[in-house]
């Protein structure tokens, strides 16, 4: 039995669970599975930037404190976490 979630998986997961909430993703692969599968307006692809998820999701989120969006979520990988 395999308990390993793959990523595509998770990015469904994350897609459906967060239609409407800001939602910024690592370069690479994840980003581009989570365009190929579900586009929009509220994806932010961070391409190119490895490691920089975790700043731009704290931006937004104090950016977006006063306002009706209650959360913004990061995807981010292993490596762009170790930068």
């Amino acid at each position: 039995m395999n308990n390993i979630v793959q990523r595509i998986d998770a990015l469904s997961t994350i897609s459906s669970e967060f239609p409407s909430d800001p939602v910024v993703l690592t370069c690479g692969a994840t980003s581009r599975e989570m365009a190929h599968m579900d586009r929009r307006p509220n994806h932010l692809y961070v391409v190119d930037s490895m490691g920089l998820v975790s700043s731009i999701v704290l931006g937004l989120s104090l950016s977006l404190e006063k306002s009706q969006i209650g959360r913004c979520i990061g995807v981010e990988g292993d490596g762009g976490m170790l930068m």
